[in-house]
């Protein structure tokens, strides 16, 4: 006797009104956490922000004149172009306020692409699981909070390995010519399809060649898009062979390169991986049952157990582990609603047991270019003026007090390492040790007139020393700042006289 296909045991496709929800749900989560913020938590903000408005201010930039000892200066690539052209539009608002709108709507986005993938599969309670996996991890809903390019690179790399698993083709292919122009790392995409393939081969014995026809063309195409091809390409091997991958993999130390480049310490570890690397392990154990059934589950375990690996050498790929481990759970077990809200409550209960402090620095309003202090500086500093700054991560900052005026380096210390290694190590030694006559170090060897400092204790053998130095004039304190004249220096002269 004939019979009909076996019926669907999982959930029916998500309704007008549970679409509505999960919107509210995603778009809600991620406002919260964006624009809770007083201000900015991170100074790479300011920094995105300073490039958004050169951008508004010169058009596409061909040169980078702001970082004088840095790679970028004279052959510059956007290797997060789309991030800001999509912040375009709204720098208006101002900094503060174009953060929080900017960040709240690509934080939403990342999390619909969580709920989209998971309501296509028709897993149980999709809505939920884009929550679980911010509360999965204080550290990363610390990283989902910052208004960094990953924003865009994450939900765009959930995307791919779905439909690269699925053969989407059409779909792999746009994603994969969005990639390159949205975030540098697309030959993570090329790793996530090598694993997802060789997943494929253990649940059919046969992997597809036809997803990777779609990614290389996409890819191709999306590089050839770029305004700044081809050196974006040298770029993106300078963030992430020589910068996270010699760090966190090689051991490869530059000085100054970040915290969020270590490992977790033994005692952060269990707080901060602890759930995730559990939900990983219960994904291993559905996904591998499933496999001959459907390959999916597996692809994205295997996925979340390759940033799991790298996640313990380096903080930076936590990003990317939480919301795989979180998706590759959710598909093993596509069919317990109990699930999600289990999951959700223990990622609560250990946020709110560990991840408190987090949470209230989220709160808390540190501001550092308050408008007064911005034009107190500008009243002293020139326009064009050469600055000499401490420290890579409060350059952003630099940028809104002192517009249009030029500083040495920004974002990442590889950039001035690369360009100038000898440079930059004397110069590291220079700010956190001091040495007599500094004014004319600064004056001399980087070309600078005015030094701009933030006031941390990492700094005070240097503005000490400035303090002694007769060739130095110290114009004052301005709020979190000390700004030093040390006197005009070579190109200064040469041009005759001050800017």
């Amino acid at each position: 006797m004939a019979t009909g296909p076996r019926p669907d045991p999982r959930p029916n496709a998500p309704s007008a009104w549970g679409i509505l929800f999960a919107l509210l749900a995603c778009f809600g989560a991620a406002g919260l956490l964006h624009g809770m913020q007083p201000m900015p938590r991170d100074a790479d903000a300011a920094y995105h922000y300073a490039v958004v408005q050169l951008i508004g201010e010169h058009g596409m930039l061909e040169a980078f004149p702001w970082e004088r000892f840095s790679i970028v200066r004279d052959r510059y690539s956007d290797k997060e172009l789309l991030f800001h052209l999509v912040h375009l539009p709204w720098r208006g608002l101002g900094y503060e306020r174009s953060v929080q709108v900017v960040g709240g709507l690509l934080g939403g986005l990342w999390l619909l692409a969580t709920w989209a993938i998971l309501a296509r599969e028709r897993v149980a309670r999709a809505w939920l699981w884009p929550l679980v996996s911010v509360a999965a991890s204080s550290y990363f809903l610390v990283r989902f909070s910052l208004f960094r390019p990953h924003l865009l690179a994450v939900p765009l790399t959930l995307l791919v390995a779905w439909a690269a698993t699925r053969q989407r083709l059409r779909l792999l292919f746009a994603l994969a010519v969005v990639y390159p122009l949205a975030y540098h790392a697309f030959h993570a995409l090329w790793v996530a399809l090598v694993l997802i393939e060789g997943v494929r081969w253990l649940s059919t014995g046969r992997p597809a060649w036809r997803p990777a026809a779609a990614l290389l063309a996409g890819n191709t195409l999306g590089l050839l898009l770029h305004p700044h091809f081809p050196a974006v390409l040298e770029h993106s091997w300078l963030e992430t062979f020589q910068t996270l991958f010699a760090s966190a993999v090689l051991g490869e130390q530059v000085p100054d390169v970040g915290k969020e480049f270590a490992p977790f310490s033994p005692a952060e570890l269990p707080i901060q991986l602890g759930l995730p690397l559990l939900a990983t392990a219960g994904a291993l154990v559905g996904a591998w049952r499933a496999r001959r059934q459907d390959p999916l589950p597996l692809a994205f375990t295997a996925l979340a157990v390759a940033f799991g690996v790298l996640s313990l050498a380096s903080q930076r790929f936590v990003e990317y582990f939480v919301p795989l481990a979180t998706v590759a759970l959710a598909l093993a077990w596509p069919r317990h609603p109990r699930l999600p809200l289990l999951s959700l409550s223990a990622g609560l209960l250990l946020l709110a047991a560990t991840g408190r402090a987090e949470i209230t620095r989220l709160l808390q309003r540190i501001e550092l270019a308050p408008p007064e202090v911005a034009l107190a500086l500008q009243e002293r500093v020139p326009d064009r003026a050469h600055v000499f700054h401490c420290s890579w991560d409060t350059v952003g900052y630099v940028w809104l007090l002192l517009p249009g005026r030029e500083a040495m380096y920004a974002l990442n210390p590889v950039r001035f390492y690369r360009f100038d290694p000898e440079g930059y190590l004397r110069f590291h030694a220079l700010v956190r040790q001091g040495e007599p006559a500094p004014a004319a170090v600064v004056r001399e060897r980087y070309d600078s007139r005015y030094v701009l400092c933030d006031i941390r204790s990492d700094f005070r053998p240097f503005l000490a020393a400035l303090e002694a130095d007769p060739q130095a004039t110290d114009l004052g304190r301005f709020g979190y700042w000390r700004l030093f004249d040390v006197g005009a220096p070579p190109s200064q002269r040469e041009a005759g006289g001050a800017w």
